[in-house]
């Protein structure tokens, strides 16, 4: 998430997919931070570094974006990603669990 504070007001995935009631009650007994995502990297599509380092210029405060770790181009695009925000003034922060 980027810096400053807020609550996303929508319950939808970005996909489009309802978590239904019975959903959000499973994840909630078994203790697990439901965060959705407002901005996809499509980095399991096989999003090159400079497509996703790019987002770093046109990302808002309050964005959540998704990232894999597990992709090389994702990883390799953080240095610039970050560098692009820190240049707007913008910076990422880890979400706190409950």
């Amino acid at each position: 998430r980027l810096t400053a504070p807020g609550a996303l007001q929508d319950r939808r995935h970005q996909r489009g997919k309802d978590l239904r009631p019975a959903q959000l009650w499973r994840l909630a007994r078994a203790g697990r931070q439901i965060v959705l995502w407002n901005r996809d990297s499509k980095d399991y599509r096989s999003a090159s570094t400079e497509e996703i380092a790019a987002l770093g210029e046109t990302l808002q405060e309050r964005d959540i974006l998704l990232l894999h770790d597990r992709f090389p181009a994702t990883v390799a695009a953080l240095p610039p990603l970050l560098h692009h925000l820190a240049e707007r003034g913008l910076e990422a922060v880890a979400l706190a669990p409950r």
